[in-house]
C-alpha cells in the first residue's frame, strides 16, 4: 500500500523543485544536480543539492505559515546575524516573500535524543545560547511576546474550534497566571531561535542550529524552556544547561524553567490544534499539562 504513496510524493516533489529551480536560475538546469530529500517539518520541503561546484540546502515552503506567525523577512535577518557569529549555515539565497531559501551545507550529524541527555552536549548547548543571546539584536528581526503571541494563537483556535471546543481551553487561565509569573525572571530583547529542537541542531566543525523561521528578539528563557519540554530533561540535566548558559543565577534561572517550561508546552498544544498535527503529541502534551 505504501508505493502510491511513494508515487505521489514523488510527483509532488518533482513539481516543488521543477519550481524552485525555476527561480534559481544560478543553478542550471536540475539535470545537474543530486537532490536528495531532507527530514522537515509540515510547512516546508527541503533537499540537500549536490554537483561537482559543491553542496548546498534548498528549502520550498509547502504551506503558508504566516496565520502561525511566520515572518520570512525576519528570519533572514536572525539567519545573517547568527551566521556572522558563526551560529547558522551561511545563506546563499533567501527570498523572503516566498520563504524559497539556499544555504550553504555544513558537515556534521543531527544531535540524537542521547545527545539531549548527555551532560556534554547540555553544556556546549549552554553556551551557545548564550552566545546566541548576547548578540546585537538585528533592526529587522521579529519581535515576539508570548504574553501577546499566546492570545492570537488562542483566538485563531476559537476562531476554527467550533463547534467542539478545543482542548487547550481548559488551561487558559493556568497560562495566564504563569505568564505574570515570569514577567520577573524573563531575559528580553535578545535574539532567540525558539525552535531549540535537537533535530534542529548539527554537530560538526561547530555546533549549528538550523531552521530559524520561528526565530525573533523576545525572552531567551523560552529558548532553554524550549530544549528542556522537546527533550523531558530532568532536573539535574536543566540545572547542567542553565550553568553554563549563566552560572550566576543558575537557582533562580532553573526555578523559573517550571513556569517557561509549562507555558511553552502550551503553546505547543496550541500550535499543534492550529496546524491540525500530531494527535498523540497533543495527547501527551494534555497529560503534561495537567500534571
Amino acid at each position: 500500500m505504501s508505493a502510491p504513496v511513494d508515487a505521489g510524493q514523488a510527483a509532488i516533489d518533482a513539481t516543488l523543485l521543477d519550481r524552485a529551480f525555476a527561480a534559481l536560475p544560478m543553478l542550471g538546469p536540475r539535470t545537474g544536480w543530486q537532490c536528495t530529500p531532507m527530514t522537515g517539518g509540515i510547512a516546508n520541503r527541503s533537499w540537500r543539492i549536490e554537483a561537482p561546484g559543491g553542496r548546498m540546502v534548498l528549502r520550498v515552503p509547502i504551506q503558508d505559515t504566516a496565520d502561525l506567525g511566520v515572518d520570512r523577512a525576519g528570519e533572514r535577518a536572525a539567519v545573517e546575524a547568527a551566521t556572522a557569529a558563526g551560529i547558522a549555515p551561511p545563506l546563499i539565497y533567501f527570498d523572503a516573500a516566498s520563504g524559497l531559501m539556499l544555504s550553504e551545507f555544513v558537515a556534521g550529524r543531527t544531535w540524537t535524543h542521547a545527545d539531549a541527555h548527555d551532560p556534554k552536549c547540555l553544556e556546549r548547548l549552554g553556551a551557545r545560547l548564550k552566545l546566541l543571546h548576547a548578540l546585537a539584536p538585528p533592526a529587522d528581526a521579529r519581535r515576539l511576546a508570548y504574553a501577546e503571541l499566546i492570545p492570537q494563537y488562542r483566538e485563531r483556535r476559537d476562531e476554527r474550534a467550533a463547534p467542539q471546543p478545543a482542548s487547550s481551553g481548559r488551561f487558559d487561565t493556568e497560562a495566564d497566571r504563569r505568564l505574570k509569573a515570569t514577567a520577573k525572571a524573563q531575559i528580553p530583547g535578545v535574539l532567540c531561535h525558539n525552535d531549540v529542537h535537537r533535530r534542529n541542531l548539527i554537530d560538526g566543525k561547530s555546533l549549528w542550529l538550523v531552521d530559524w523561521e520561528y526565530a525573533a528578539v523576545g525572552d531567551g528563557l523560552y529558548d532553554l524552556a524550549s530544549f528542556a519540554c522537546y527533550h523531558d530533561i530532568d532536573a539535574a540535566e536543566r540545572r547542567i544547561l542553565v550553568t553554563a548558559y549563566e552560572a550566576r543565577g543558575t537557582r533562580q534561572l532553573t526555578a523559573a524553567l517550571a513556569d517557561y517550561g509549562w507555558l511553552f508546552d502550551y503553546l505547543h498544544l496550541l500550535w499543534l490544534e492550529l496546524t491540525a498535527t500530531d494527535p498523540a503529541g497533543q495527547a501527551r502534551l494534555l497529560e503534561r499539562l495537567g500534571a
